[in-house]
């Protein structure tokens, strides 16, 4: 819910495997464009693929929505160095 103010919608699974340590996410993102960006997130060490992998793959959507490489935002520039 985050993402859609950047009009990115984000779609996936989110789990353990049967080693109590393993946490994952795996999914994708969809622009209003339809520009796509898919990603699997494995934790080991992890407890929980919504407590621990799912908040990590939407830090990385958003710094792909920070780069422009999706969603619906202008990616900042740096500024000219004096």
């Amino acid at each position: 819910a985050r993402l859609s103010r950047y009009g990115v919608h984000v779609y996936g699974k989110t789990g353990s495997t049967g080693r109590p340590d393993t946490a994952w996410f795996a999914g994708f993102a969809e622009d209003t464009r339809g520009r796509k960006l898919a990603l699997a997130i494995v934790i080991e060490g992890g407890q929980s693929g919504s407590h621990d992998a799912a908040p990590l793959a939407c830090h990385i959507i958003k710094l792909c929505i920070d780069a422009g490489y999706i969603g619906n935002v202008v990616p900042a520039t740096r500024a000219p160095a004096q």
